[in-house]
């Protein structure tokens, strides 16, 4: 037996199982519940303050557990990414995409009791209307004097943008752009600062509360080379998450566009609606 062309890792099989995985992170979301219940004598509104969804060892059949962070939370953004996501009755999910940079980008649709399938997020969008753009903001979670906590913020709804917001309002894709030329002429960005996210209560079919952004401080020197260094290992893994889906994307005939503009931030109006309840 010849045994010079003998591949023993493809014959193996363990390519089938080896699959490239996510990072495993806990959440970081809004209670945007904007109704009112009466405690003590009092009305208080249930939401309007920020939670995270404990998912690092947990099952996934299984509800996660969450943390109440407080009415304000601070954290240093790293990466943007996003997906598309469906909702059904009761604000279940139907559809969701894998995560991915630009709307030309290869991604995989999951639907409730269906076979994924795998295609160009802005063609998926067109087939299937309703899916709306959720951004995931890979970020650290700065709380008291432990270390950062690498999580994904989840933004969504409202707190994306809308024209209903007051001016004093900064709305996600506001903040984003907020980003220029500092005052020694140099590049600012959003992993060199602290942002605090605050809840602010709008009024659109019900009362709900959104996600104002505010730039908080720079980060210092030491500060800044751990978030450098955290960014480096997202950013790495999404390389590998993304490579691997466009390799499976090419094998089923499944071609990516060329992206003109890889900063377009995707902003069809009808994801920009103010009745979107984002909890």
């Amino acid at each position: 037996m010849d045994t010079s062309t003998f591949d023993p890792a493809a014959a193996s099989g363990e390519a089938h199982y080896g699959a490239t995985r996510a990072l495993e992170l806990n959440e970081v979301t809004i209670n945007g519940d904007g109704d009112a219940v009466e405690v003590n004598g009092k009305l208080e509104r249930k939401g309007g303050y920020f939670r995270k969804r404990i998912l690092v060892g947990k099952p996934r059949d299984e509800k996660p557990e969450e943390e109440r962070i407080g009415t304000t939370a601070t954290v240093v953004f790293l990466k943007v990414r996003r997906k598309l996501v469906e909702r059904g009755e009761k604000g279940k999910i139907v559809r969701s995409t894998s995560e991915y940079n630009h709307k030309k980008d290869v991604v995989t649709l999951y639907q409730d009791n269906e076979k994924p399938i795998t295609g160009i997020a802005d063609d998926l969008r067109d087939q299937y209307p309703q899916l709306r753009t959720v951004q995931i903001v890979y970020a650290l979670l700065c709380e008291g004097p432990n270390e950062p906590e690498l999580v994904k913020l989840i933004v969504r709804g409202s707190s994306l943008g809308s024209e209903a917001k007051a001016e004093s309002t900064t709305d996600f894709y506001r903040y984003l752009g907020s980003f220029g030329k500092g005052a020694d002429g140099e590049k600012e960005h959003f992993y060199q600062f602290k942002t605090v996210l605050r809840p602010v209560l709008e009024q659109g079919a019900k009362s709900y509360f959104a996600i104002h952004f505010e730039r908080g401080e720079r980060l210092e020197e030491k500060a800044q080379a751990y978030a450098i260094e955290k960014l480096r290992e997202v950013h790495e893994k999404c390389v590998e998450i993304d490579e691997a889906r466009n390799k499976r994307a090419a094998n089923a005939d499944v071609v990516p566009e060329a992206a003109q503009d890889t900063t377009d931030p995707d902003l069809p109006k009808d994801d920009i609606n103010p009745d979107d309840i984002p909890f």
